[in-house]
């Protein structure tokens, strides 16, 4: 069967992004609580099937330059209401959000480099796994990312873009075959043992 990703830029694509979550971070891996305070500038991706619209696969990316901010979390009756975290954004917000927080630097080859973004909560539902679909929809959202960064450069030139994300230490052989690096050591988040990981790419010239 063949999938797309989608931005959850409505209520009822962001209901189905979050209850994913819950239904593997929480209820599988025992994480709790799941939704919080970042999903309110995140740019929240999903992977559907054609044919059925089923939601398959989820994800969302955040700056990577994101100031921190006040660490909030949601319980899942947040998402009986349209007001739920990031709810009320088209594409265009999205974008614009992601942009403000960006913050480039050039290198000695003349390359501008943006700081891009971390991607995380990349889940794919139960009775799906081992087709590929992780792969597809991280594929997905570094392309949307590479997109949204090529088109607010101005000024000519060539450009790149990072990659980051903080994986639990079982995935590492699936971010390795994507091209990502790990950096420093396993450490411990939520009780579990984590890695983190960065790929950079260049985007091209403008």
């Amino acid at each position: 069967m063949s999938v797309r990703a989608v931005l959850a830029d409505t209520p009822e694509l962001l209901r189905c992004a979050y209850d994913l979550r819950f239904e593997v971070f929480t209820e599988e891996q025992g994480y709790d609580p799941e939704l919080d305070s970042y999903d309110h500038v995140a740019v929240p991706m999903l992977l559907q099937h054609q044919d059925t619209q089923e939601v398959v696969g989820v994800l969302r990316i955040l700056p990577a330059s994101l100031s921190k901010i006040q660490h909030e979390f949601y319980p899942r009756s947040a998402l009986a209401c349209d007001s739920m975290p990031g709810a009320g954004r088209s594409e265009a917000d999205m974008k614009a959000i992601f942009l403000e927080h960006q913050v480039t630097q050039a290198d000695e080859d003349g390359t501008c480099w943006y700081s891009g973004a971390k991607i995380g909560r990349l889940a794919v539902k139960r009775g799906f796994r081992s087709h590929g679909y992780g792969r597809i929809i991280l594929r997905e959202a570094e392309e949307w990312i590479k997109r949204t960064v090529k088109e607010a450069q101005s000024a000519p030139g060539r450009i790149g873009v990072a990659f980051q994300l903080s994986s639990q230490e079982p995935a590492r052989g699936f971010y390795e075959a994507q091209g990502y690096h790990i950096l420093g050591d396993a450490y411990i988040e939520e009780g579990q043992p984590h890695i983190k990981c960065e790929k950079r790419v260049v985007v091209g010239d403008v």
